[in-house]
């Protein structure tokens, strides 16, 4: 097992976000926790297929951070993406879907002293290919922003 520390893992994230940020030509904002990824994401009518050609109507932020451990204590990459306010009046719409997702979690995640559902994935720093981060960040966004979209019924967070 290969053993990281906080500063490695923070080189290796960097390392894959300056790469997938190349590869998509996504905007990218160093934060605190870590990065956002301004990811255009397309948001057809459930049952319809995206046109080739068009462009985004919305944008969803995915944000990504190396301050995770493992249950085991193994360092960890969170890749979110925030969804809606984590209202009560949402909970049971919320477990709903969280069986339905294709990828990721529902979850709830604190931000500036505020609850919101968010959708998660995480990858032990040592296992984590750019390929399995690419997609999972532009996943993330594309089916975060259909939640939200189901959710709120508007582009909100």
């Amino acid at each position: 097992m290969l053993e990281n520390g906080p500063q490695e893992s923070q080189l290796r994230l960097l390392s894959l976000v300056e790469e997938i940020a190349a590869a998509r030509s996504l905007e990218v904002i160093r934060i605190d926790e870590g990065f956002v990824f301004d990811v255009p994401v397309f948001s057809p009518a459930p049952g319809k297929k995206k046109k080739k050609g068009r462009k985004a109507r919305r944008r969803q932020f995915v944000y990504v951070s190396a301050d995770r451990k493992s249950m085991d204590g193994r360092d960890m990459f969170q890749v979110f993406t925030i969804c809606a306010p984590a209202e009560r009046r949402l909970y049971r719409n919320v477990l709903l879907l969280n069986m339905n997702i294709p990828f990721g979690a529902i979850a709830i995640y604190k931000i500036k002293e505020r609850n919101y559902f968010v959708m998660v994935d995480t990858y032990l720093v040592e296992e984590v290919s750019r390929k399995s981060m690419e997609n999972s960040i532009m996943t993330l966004a594309q089916c975060g922003d259909r939640v939200e979209e189901i959710l709120m019924g508007t582009d909100v967070c």
